[in-house]
């Protein structure tokens, strides 16, 4: 992964970042679950695509639950970021091929521009590119709200939206392995993790803010 420097999306010089496509489908697939769908709010509809000299990162939040995957790799990088919608971001992902096929994984390269990103996945074969505008907008700050510390499940037990825990079982996890969530007090978020990072090196976190009973 190389890069020179960026802030946002509005750039005068030129940022590359080189993933793995496994690597990148299942950070994309994992923080799309979060995505938001209404578009009064577009902001909320996109996933913050971040990397620094410690990590990529993708994250999604629709105000009721929040996705971070992340990747670790040291890199001699600066930070940056791109907010990109994350329908798009998707139907790129199901357009890649399939590492097995190859002897070698194919890589997807991330380009941001001004106002876009164009992602480039290499192969032997070919090359399956698409530009995707960004969004315009801030997104939440998001470190704030995820939780340090974690308590027993309450006694009074905690109510959860039952469409949201299902959304659990779209996040990829790894062969033969489960999925832990821990608790922060009553009225707190859940968090949700998987047992052992993904075959790909991707770790995701899952929150999830409880149900009002009776609501």
């Amino acid at each position: 992964m190389t890069t020179t420097s960026i802030e946002g999306t509005a750039v005068e010089n030129v940022t590359v970042l080189a993933l793995d496509v496994s690597v990148f489908r299942d950070l994309v697939m994992s923080a799309a679950v979060a995505a938001g769908k209404d578009d009064i709010l577009p902001t909320l509809t996109g996933i913050r695509v971040e990397w620094d000299s410690l990590s990529v990162r993708m994250v999604a939040t629709d105000r009721f639950r929040l996705v971070k995957a992340e990747w670790l790799s040291a890199s001699n990088v600066q930070s940056g970021s791109a907010l990109v919608p994350a329908g798009d971001l998707v139907a790129y992902v199901k357009t890649l091929p399939k590492p097995a096929r190859f002897g070698l994984p194919p890589t997807v390269v991330i380009h941001p521009e001004d106002g876009q990103v164009r992602f480039t996945c290499v192969t032997h074969e070919g090359e399956v590119s698409r530009t995707i505008r960004t969004l315009d907008g801030e997104f939440p700050k998001y470190q704030s709200l995820i939780p340090t510390g974690f308590t027993d499940l309450p006694e009074e037990g905690i109510a959860m939206n039952p469409k949201y825990v299902a959304d659990v079982a779209k996040m990829p996890v790894p062969k033969n392995g489960g999925v832990r969530v821990q608790f922060t007090g009553s009225g707190r978020p859940m968090v949700w993790t998987p047992m052992a990072p993904l075959d790909s090196g991707v770790q995701w976190l899952y929150l999830l803010m409880p149900a009002r009973i009776g609501a």
